[in-house]
């Protein structure tokens, strides 16, 4: 049996394959495609995406110095001795929904990934332990929002 995953780019950057849950419970779907094949043929197909192609638009982004800038603002206003490094950074379109109609875009989307130490304290030792963090954190490449 071979196991056979597609992912998806658009102009040669990539579209987010995974799911991922927002803030509110609500969920932004990647988009994949994956098969299971044997010497017999397809035994399973199973495609991610709610999306149809639609009219391209050229828009304007916002440069990483000022997507990193929303990400300094947001953790400035949270009181912690430990503050996210940033490991690395690609550009990728995500499908995310239009405020006002709730249509689905492919969007760009920078994703930022980070690694934070935190000092854990427990109520069964005295001894205090640190527990390193690795999280994403996407920003809106054409608003300069954080998505959460």
């Amino acid at each position: 049996v071979y196991y056979i995953q597609v992912d998806f780019q658009q102009d040669g950057i990539g579209i987010n394959s995974e799911s991922y849950s927002l803030l509110d419970e609500s969920v932004i779907n990647g988009m994949q495609m994956e098969f299971l094949l044997t010497k017999e043929g397809i035994k399973s197909f199973i495609y991610y995406s709610t999306l149809e192609k639609a009219d391209e638009e050229n828009v304007m982004t916002y440069k990483i110095r000022d997507l990193l800038n929303s990400i300094v603002e947001k953790y400035d206003n949270i009181i912690t001795d430990s503050k996210p490094t940033i490991i690395g950074a690609t550009m990728e379109y995500n499908i995310l929904p239009e405020s006002s109609s709730g249509d689905l875009y492919l969007v760009p989307v920078m994703r930022f990934e980070t690694k934070e130490v935190v000092e854990m304290h427990s109520t069964e030792s005295e001894e205090a332990q640190m527990k390193t963090i690795y999280d994403v954190i996407r920003v809106n490449a054409e608003t300069g929002r954080i998505i959460e």
